[in-house]
């Protein structure tokens, strides 16, 4: 007879150090004391700026700001367009001085789209009123029989509240821009 005793179960996760199937060093010991759970390179402690973040590249602008952006810059194509249709058809100053006085909004929406880079959020919020009147103001000249017009605008006004309602439109205008605010963090909603 060979041996009585029974044998301990084999551990069917123990065996030959772990190799990288993809043909990278061998598993290293973790500097940590801890193995390394993935095999491959251990991770290395590397030395962080006096914050303890990783420094990143700078932060790129949210799809949703984006759109923003370029429907603001559609709307004042829109408005040019306009103030050059009644110009062009003879329109006197009255007619001129309604599409204006209309759409000044969107003149002020469009200054501030110019500072969407490197704004705050009080611009962020400051478009929402803007656009939100702008609302009221499309919505007005389809009341009087403005045509089709009024109603793009309102729905692209629309379309701007909710662009900029959006959590990564917040996240946006609330970003730290100087190296003092870095080092703070992100300022408290």
């Amino acid at each position: 007879m060979s041996n009585d005793q029974p044998q301990p179960p084999q551990n069917p996760y123990s065996g030959p150090p772990a190799q990288n199937p993809y043909g990278g060093p061998p598993a290293q010991p973790n500097p940590y004391g801890q193995p390394n759970p993935y095999g491959g390179q251990a991770s290395y402690p590397y030395p962080y700026p006096a914050g303890g973040f990783a420094p990143a590249g700078p932060p790129q602008m949210p799809g949703s700001v984006k759109a923003a952006r370029v429907l603001v810059f559609v709307l004042a194509g829109f408005f040019v367009l306009a103030l050059g249709l009644v110009a062009a058809l003879g329109g006197g100053p009255r007619e001129f001085g309604a599409v204006f006085g209309s759409n000044l909004t969107v003149i002020a929406l469009f200054v501030l789209a110019l500072q969407f880079n490197s704004a705050g959020h009080g611009v962020r919020i400051a478009c929402i009123v803007l656009s939100s009147l702008h609302i009221a103001l499309a919505l007005g000249s389809v009341g009087n029989g403005g045509g089709p017009g009024g109603v793009i605008a309102a729905g692209m006004a629309i379309a701007l509240v909710v662009l900029f309602s959006q959590g990564s439109a917040g996240q946006w205008f609330k970003r730290p821009r100087t190296p003092e605010q870095f080092t703070q963090g992100y300022a408290a909603p």
